[in-house]
């Protein structure tokens, strides 16, 4: 009974939250015009580091090791142990290093790391706290692998699942593998995801793999001279802007290689009421920039991939105040007209929005995504 109060709770709370957004559209004095005033208004709010994700080439190294794995450790007492743990107890031909970037950690993280300290693949390393991408960062600085896998503290390696990943790896010399997941939820309960039901080899990774960074290997080649731009939330935009157009050869299998625990306290449930989540539209910018320095073109997929951003920088940042959304809405019509104006999108449900940025009309805009 108190679940389905809850539900209708929820319900109530989203539709307010809709008649609120288009209310305000409509009946709120937009104080701010354009794009300059938009972008010192959100910095304002929060500050964009306008980091790149360009680095110097890096040194030739020696492979030590088939595989490195990279975990990112941010107070994770009760869950780090069990997500080192799955890899540990994998049957594997391969050699393999983990990696694990204790990132400031304040509470028994460390602790818990200790206990694996001994054991001569597993690497500790203490930082302070640079966030997910600084941390990944330390982790490839460090990293004496072939192939580069990235895991979460609080997720865990399926069985088999490392296995699987190297084998199409090594197979087919692929920049690239991805495989499915298992999302796991508080209750104990679970849903399935494969990626396919036949491995298959993607010349065009955009629109076809996830854009996160779990549940793949990399070949170390591809980050050469590439790092996750640091200082920002919802840095897998790196793999949609950059890492897919510098591999040539993307494998997806239909094995479940990564399980996924579902956290209702996790940043992708508790984000869209923080201001740190306007780095949906930073990291975008930042990124379009860096794919242009590095030679990559502006092509029709690309500019339908940039709409989507649009679409979802809105979710991520609806639950904010109107100024907000006005001022993020400003922003991708700049963005469209200095990148992508010469684009039509191919795409139906997507006509409205385009409109909208082409026209400037932040009405169209609120009842697309509202409506």
């Amino acid at each position: 009974m108190n679940g389905y109060i809850k539900k209708i709770q929820g319900v109530i709370c989203r539709q307010f939250l809709k008649v609120k957004i288009i209310f305000q559209c409509n009946f709120k004095k937009k104080t701010i015009k354009n794009y300059k005033e938009a972008m010192k208004f959100l910095n304002e709010k929060n500050y964009d580091y306008k980091t790149s994700c360009i680095r110097d080439k890096d040194e030739l190294k020696i492979w030590n090791y088939q595989l490195s794995i990279i975990i990112p450790a941010y107070n994770c007492e009760n869950s780090v142990e069990r997500c080192i743990k799955s890899v540990l107890s994998q049957k594997l031909k391969y050699t393999y290093e983990i990696i694990i970037v204790n990132d400031g950690s304040t509470d028994n993280t460390k602790d818990v790391l200790n206990k694996f300290k001994n054991i001569e693949n597993i690497h500790v390393i203490e930082q302070e706290n640079k966030g997910y991408s600084g941390a990944r960062n330390t982790g490839v600085d460090f990293a004496t692998g072939r192939y580069l896998m990235f895991l979460d503290s609080d997720d865990e390696m399926l069985p088999n699942g490392i296995k699987a990943l190297l084998d199409r790896a090594y197979e087919y010399d692929a920049d690239i593998v991805e495989g499915g997941f298992r999302y796991i939820y508080p209750n104990g309960k679970y849903s399935n995801n494969p990626s396919t039901d036949e491995i298959k080899e993607i010349p065009k990774p955009l629109g076809i793999l996830e854009g996160f960074f779990w549940a793949k290997v990399y070949k170390r080649e591809i980050f050469d001279g590439i790092r996750l731009p640091e200082g920002y939330w919802f840095e897998d935009s790196l793999n949609l802007h950059i890492l897919f157009w510098k591999s040539k050869k993307c494998i997806i299998i239909p094995e479940l290689v990564y399980g996924y625990y579902k956290n209702e306290s996790g940043i992708t449930h508790t984000s869209k009421k923080r201001l740190k989540s306007i780095d949906s539209l930073y990291i975008t910018e930042s990124l379009i920039k860096d794919h242009l320095e590095m030679g990559f073109d502006i092509t029709q997929d690309y500019y339908e991939y940039f709409l989507r951003m649009v679409r979802l920088t809105y979710y991520r940042t609806r639950e904010m105040d109107e100024k907000v959304r006005n001022s993020i809405f400003l922003c991708q019509c700049h963005l469209y007209e200095n990148y992508f104006s010469s684009f039509s999108t191919g795409v139906r449900e997507m006509t409205k929005l385009e409109l909208s940025l082409k026209a400037r009309n932040y009405k169209t805009y609120i009842y697309y995504l509202e409506l």
